[in-house]
């Protein structure tokens, strides 16, 4: 927004989250709820703030290497419906009581607080964005260009069609509220939730006055990528490709590191994690077959595998698929990494080493590497800096602003 425009919102507003389960939603009301059928719907209403449901097949990671199933408490009204044959399940709830369990679903609850503020921050103005629909221009998934020859495309957390945000890394991770703060007999709040209330109403905004797009992924690999090389062919300034030394652990002890780790990531994350170099075989025949599954190609036996283009940090923007059929050239960064593993490769900052009939690829980083990085970020916080600090180094330019009390 301008100087002299209205405000975005003259209060906290409410946000639909589209919950993912692992098939029928199995709720259990903890607290006061009146339960209501509503149509084809059945709508849980707390009566009392404290009220809370249980999902117990709450489905995470989807598509990813850490998919799995886990339970979760949700705070607000919940509306379950079947249209077709699937099932959908909302949430309804302020905004804040959203974030909090945001900042403590992408990190583990108890990371360093200057670290949480400048994640609720990011997430504040990311989940903004998509109520008063911006993500128009970023739907979820675009085809460039798509022919036997040549396919670009990309996903992106833009709007879905009944409800404002889903629940899962394809927005942000939305994985339910720490127990504690259900509890009235002394527990601490945990750093998650301190930080989102301590940076209430806060979102970071662009030149112009917009809300700035705060992308982040787990960890850039030494060095953040542009918006293009993922997404759309236009470039934010904000997100610039430059070096980061704070997502290196290669200085730490392996007890520090191991330390470390465990008090940023979820448990799950914790497992998954790959140091900043990582290494993945992958034959010709998957790759071959996915091809044609997915996109209704055969290139014929697979002869190489080759980078057409790279982005400043390494990963690759397009990738040249010779076959003894056809070659085919595919793109953006995600499209290469779910093309190259069934449950997504960790970024597609790879180099190719051809070994007969398979490929090795060595690679860094976790994620598409634009905007902040979270180990980076974590580390700077866990060397004193403070969450604005954090914000400044990684969406240089912008501006911390308060969009309502």
């Amino acid at each position: 927004m301008t100087a002299d425009s209205k405000p975005l919102f003259d209060k906290e507003p409410e946000i639909r989250v589209g919950l993912h389960t692992d098939g029928a939603p199995l709720l259990v009301p903890l607290g006061e709820y009146d339960l209501t059928p509503d149509g084809e719907s059945v709508i849980y209403t707390p009566l009392n703030e404290r009220s809370a449901i249980l999902l117990e097949n709450q489905l995470i990671g989807v598509g990813f290497h850490w998919q799995h199933t886990v339970p979760g408490l949700f705070f607000g009204r919940i509306e379950v419906s079947r249209p077709g044959s699937g099932w959908r399940t909302l949430n309804i709830l302020p905004v804040e009581r959203y974030l909090e369990a945001v900042t403590g679903s992408e990190m583990n609850p108890a990371a360093p607080i200057e670290f949480l503020k400048a994640h609720a921050v990011i997430s504040r103005g990311w989940a903004l964005s998509r109520i008063l629909g911006k993500g128009s221009e970023n739907a979820s998934e675009n085809t460039q260009a798509n022919d036997k020859d040549r396919i670009i495309k990309w996903e992106d957390g833009g709007d879905h069609t009944d409800f404002d945000v889903c629940s899962d890394d394809h927005c942000q991770r939305y994985q339910g509220i720490p127990r504690s703060v259900l509890d009235d007999n002394g527990r601490e709040v945990p750093n998650s939730v301190a930080a989102t209330r301590a940076t209430r109403g806060l979102v970071l905004t662009d030149a112009d006055g917009n809300i700035a797009d705060t992308r982040f992924s787990k960890c850039c690999g030494g060095h953040t990528e542009l918006f293009s090389t993922c997404w759309q062919d236009a470039d934010k300034e904000y997100l610039p490709a430059q070096p980061d030394p704070w997502c290196d652990l290669s200085d730490m002890s392996a007890s520090g590191r191991e330390a470390f780790l465990q008090l940023i990531l979820k448990d799950y994350d914790r497992e998954k994690y790959v140091p900043q170099d990582w290494q993945v075989t992958v034959s010709g025949g998957e790759i071959r077959e996915r091809l044609m599954a997915v996109y209704g190609v055969d290139p014929g036996k697979i002869r190489g595998l080759e980078a057409v283009s790279r982005g400043p940090s390494g990963r690759i923007r397009e990738l040249r698929i010779q076959g003894s059929l056809r070659d085919i050239v595919i793109g953006k960064e995600l499209a290469i990494r779910r093309l190259l593993h069934p449950r997504c490769l960790y970024s597609s900052a790879f180099h190719i080493e051809c070994d007969a009939d398979s490929f090795r690829l060595h690679g860094r980083g976790w994620g598409h590497g634009v905007g902040l990085c979270q180990i980076g970020a974590a580390r700077m916080a866990q060397q004193g800096y403070s969450f604005a600090d954090i914000l400044n180094f990684y969406y240089p330019g912008t501006s911390l602003t308060q969009l309502y009390d």
